[in-house]
């Protein structure tokens, strides 16, 4: 995400914001400014007081040592997970049909800020001075 997108599409489902590469994903997306666009499944919630407890409690050696691998902190994971309510947002059926699932993510180019020229190490197509590189976690 650092360098080579435009934006972070994240199909948010119960279990995201508990992946450790999706952490990860989600702290570069903030830290680098990148655009972040959120399609929220019916079962995703944002964290509270209480999740974000359980957040911190739940993450294993395993995940503390890719977090370190990638010079994360974990208190950043909080921090970056924090301002995702304040972004676009789409509400995503993921077991609805193809043409749903396809309408859904075109709704969310609308909200896509316009290309900020970041340059990237990857070709991308750009048309409407928008980039096609996309990054999507799930």
């Amino acid at each position: 995400v650092k360098s080579q997108s435009e934006a972070l599409v994240i199909v948010a489902s119960k279990q995201i914001l508990t992946r450790p590469w999706c952490a990860v994903e989600i702290c570069s997306a903030v830290a680098n400014k990148v655009d972040i666009m959120i399609l929220q499944c019916s079962d995703f919630k944002f964290y509270d007081g209480e999740g974000f407890e359980a957040l911190r409690e739940g993450w294993t050696s395993s995940d503390l040592l890719i977090f370190a691998q990638n010079a994360i902190d974990p208190l950043i994971i909080e921090e970056s997970y924090r301002v995702l309510p304040g972004m676009p947002l789409v509400e995503f059926n993921a077991f609805g049909t193809e043409a749903e699932m396809t309408s859904a993510v075109a709704s969310l180019l609308p909200l896509a800020r316009p290309s900020s020229g970041r340059s990237s190490s990857r070709s991308s197509t750009r048309s409407s001075g928008r980039s096609s590189l996309v990054t999507r976690i799930t």
